[in-house]
């Protein structure tokens, strides 16, 4: 970083007489070499990124889906319990003991259904457990995610990006930006966009 603003206060404050040569002087002295922006390029995978994206969404999705689906099977799980409950209640009340039997069986529903209802409890807290794991983990976890970094000063979350070529880095960064070229790609900036993440 250093040797970037020694590079611009040499060049850019002093008076500019040969454009030619200072570009040619800037390109040497900058921090970021063609390695080291092809390094990143292939780190940094936009096509990956977007994969990966798609596939972790799905999967949410189909937790999320799943989750749904089980409190859904809770639900119908606990009428039927309640109804069950309130079946054996009448028949003692009704018939007394004569019919034993009938309550023994409706006894036995009832701890099927009880469970029923604790397996299925234990898989929405499974799935949520899953759930909420992946997404920590999730590209859109800002938490440590290096996504989020600025290429060129590893330091600063990035801020803005550049158009046309897309490549985010921090305001300070931006600011240090010399004849409107990308630091990563080297091509021309059209114009810059502030970013703002949830």
């Amino acid at each position: 970083m250093a040797l970037i603003e020694e590079a611009y206060n040499e060049h850019i404050e002093t008076p500019i007489f040969n454009i030619e040569a200072i570009t040619n002087d800037l390109y040497k002295t900058l921090l970021v070499t063609d390695a080291e922006v092809e390094k990143v390029k292939l780190e940094f995978n936009s096509e990956i990124y977007l994969k990966e994206s798609k596939k972790l969404k799905e999967v949410l999705s189909s937790k999320i889906n799943l989750i749904t689906l089980l409190k859904t099977d809770i639900e119908y799980e606990e009428k039927k319990s309640a109804t069950a409950n309130e079946a054996k209640q009448m028949l003692e009340n009704r018939f007394g003991k004569d019919i034993e039997s009938i309550v023994f069986l409706l006894d036995e529903l009832i701890e099927k259904q009880h469970n029923k209802l604790k397996e299925l409890h234990t898989d929405l807290l499974k799935v949520k457990k899953d759930l909420h794991i992946l997404h920590r983990y999730s590209p859109h976890y800002s938490e440590n995610d290096p996504r989020h970094l600025c290429p060129i000063c590893i330091t600063n979350e990035v801020s803005i990006a550049m158009i046309p070529c897309g490549h985010t880095i921090c305001e300070s960064c931006c600011n240090k930006l010399v004849h409107d070229k990308c630091f990563i790609c080297r091509n021309q900036i059209q114009h810059s966009i502030k970013l703002f993440f949830n």
